[in-house]
């Protein structure tokens, strides 16, 4: 899958984000578009599989007997990712999610904005995130 193709491209954009080479605002620019091709070849590749509306993995997504989570890494079992890619593939997911909610124009300094997050709090995210990954591809070597 693209992820995984990508997946020194991502660190490589992270890694220049966390110390300062890259703003924010690019960041969340080029993360997005590198994240959304791929998660649309997923897509492509996932409806391959599972191509009935009806499919009991589909189903249960639908009837919230699993969540989102789940489903993304039942998916990725059907795509042949082994556990470790599954988890890589949910940190950089959970990394476009907190893209979503970056917000350029609060100011730091704003307590606890709802659903949104400043610069200072984005990158603390992201972070957080970019460690997670780190520790997670370093146990694929």
């Amino acid at each position: 899958m693209s992820y995984f193709k990508h997946l020194d491209t991502y660190i490589g954009l992270l890694d220049s984000f966390i110390n300062y080479r890259i703003s924010a605002v690019d960041f969340d620019d080029k993360y997005n578009r590198l994240w959304k091709c791929d998660r649309d070849e997923g897509s492509l590749a996932l409806k391959d599989h599972i191509s009935d509306p009806n499919h009991p993995l589909l189903v249960k997504l639908r009837d919230n007997k699993i969540t989102p989570e789940e489903f993304s890494n039942l998916s990725g079992m059907l795509l042949g990712m082994s556990e470790s890619q599954a988890r890589i593939r949910s940190v950089l997911d959970r990394i476009f999610t907190t893209c979503d909610c970056f917000w350029p124009d609060i100011p730091d300094d704003e307590s606890d904005p709802p659903l949104v997050l400043s610069e200072r709090q984005f990158r603390a995210e992201i972070l957080d995130l970019y460690q997670e990954l780190k520790t997670l591809t370093n146990k694929l070597d």
